[in-house]
């Protein structure tokens, strides 16, 4: 799909999937022009754990549970199309959206002033974009040529303005209007072409002649946010998934910079199963339970102990990443998070009990205000109802926004 141009999509159905690290998602969305999106199915397999992770078995684990998505999509999830008198034939397009460690991205500003007025054309705009893209490339390809190798070992997956300013005010389409002072912010996502490759020919084998797009979810996370979330310039939303966090640091209502550190909902896991020397299984109902506080068991205070200590480590982590991300500055008091649901009350505890003792902001964990996202904050823009995977919920608010479909 083309940057300037809208998707000739009205009406029909489009597969979604979520590949993050510690389990793959899939749903079927209706669209319907003037209508919320509604998703008619959705599945999520888990991602089974590694003691030891490294990326071979990661991207071997990833595989089988994108192909047990897939196959419940292509059998049950069809089924419920047919019930509900949709057919095969009605789906239009697949999108797919990586988590990290999936991909790399970085927002980069662009100031372009003259002496006298200019027309700001869409040629002008493609030739910034494309050169800005380029630039980013080159640059992951010298810092990472051990991952990247060359230029045809990259995929873009994400390639987009996310806000554009004339003489100092933003505007949502500069084209055609004259100004002397342009300021663009292009957000730029890339992946190993070998990685969207082997997810793309999976896909392929279930959905036959489907134009498949790649997102970031960064990407789909932070603009689903922004448009949720309509007079908030400045804040963080926290990404939690199976081997990272991902750390989005959003002011003046631009995505500036993702920042990722290695403890994700896996680290705690791996602490429960050396306190109760458990299985994978039991240390993730053990976790569910002791995260929506329903837990009994003669090791309740060992499970406390390892609980707080990992808290400890993931707050320092995180705020490390805020130190980082607001070069020295202010970090914005609200945070948004997204996790699996077990996660969510113990990160919130983690976040209010943390001292943060190297922010500017003083007593920042009391000050702080963090919204979990659930589905209830997407009524607005989403039709779902019921058992909803929140995730997929942001990707079809996403999705529907490039469509512009929405009443």
């Amino acid at each position: 799909m083309s940057l300037f141009s809208k998707s000739k999509i009205k009406n029909g159905v489009v597969v979604i999937i979520d590949i993050g690290t510690a389990s793959i998602g899939g749903g079927l969305v209706l669209l319907d022009e003037g209508k919320k999106p509604k998703m008619l199915y959705n599945i999520r397999k888990p991602i089974t754990i590694q003691r030891k992770v490294n990326e071979k078995k990661l991207i071997e684990a990833m595989t089988r549970s994108l192909n047990q998505v897939l196959e419940d999509l292509d059998k049950e999830g069809l089924k419920h199309l047919n019930f509900l008198k949709l057919k095969n034939k009605e789906i239009k397009e697949i999108f797919v959206f990586l988590a990290s460690p999936w991909y790399v991205s970085q927002t980069r500003v662009i100031k372009t002033k003259n002496k006298n007025d200019f027309v700001v054309s869409k040629k002008l705009l493609e030739e910034i974009v494309l050169e800005e893209k380029e630039k980013f490339i080159q640059y992951e390809l010298e810092q990472n040529a051990e991952i990247y190798g060359d230029r045809e070992s990259v995929e873009i997956i994400d390639n987009k303005i996310i806000q554009t300013k004339l003489n100092g005010y933003k505007i949502d389409n500069p084209e055609k209007y004259k100004t002397k002072d342009l300021e663009m912010s292009i957000f730029v996502a890339i992946s190993p072409k070998y990685v969207v490759d082997q997810i793309k020919n999976l896909i392929s084998e279930k959905f036959l002649s489907k134009k498949i797009h790649t997102h970031s979810f960064s990407l789909a996370s932070f603009l689903s946010i922004r448009d949720l979330f309509k007079n908030e310039e400045d804040f963080l939303f926290l990404d939690m998934g199976g081997e990272v966090t991902d750390v989005s640091f959003v002011k003046n209502g631009v995505l500036q910079e993702v920042y990722s550190f290695p403890i994700g909902r896996n680290f705690f896991i791996k602490e429960i199963m050396k306190i109760l020397n458990s299985t994978h299984d039991i240390a993730i109902s053990t976790l569910k339970m002791f995260g929506e506080e329903k837990l009994e068991t003669p090791d309740i205070f060992k499970l406390e102990k390892v609980i707080k200590k990992a808290n400890k480590k993931w707050s320092k982590e995180l705020e490390k990443a805020m130190l980082k991300l607001s070069h020295g500055g202010l970090s914005p008091r609200n945070i948004y998070l997204m996790a699996d649901n077990e996660m969510v009350n113990i990160l919130n505890k983690a976040i209010k009990e943390a001292e943060f003792t190297d922010l500017v902001f003083p007593d920042y964990n009391e000050a702080s205000n963090v919204i979990s996202l659930d589905s209830s904050k997407m009524k607005e823009f989403c039709g779902c109802s019921g058992d909803i995977d929140i995730f997929l919920e942001i990707e079809t608010v996403f999705i529907n926004r490039l469509f512009e479909l929405s009443p």
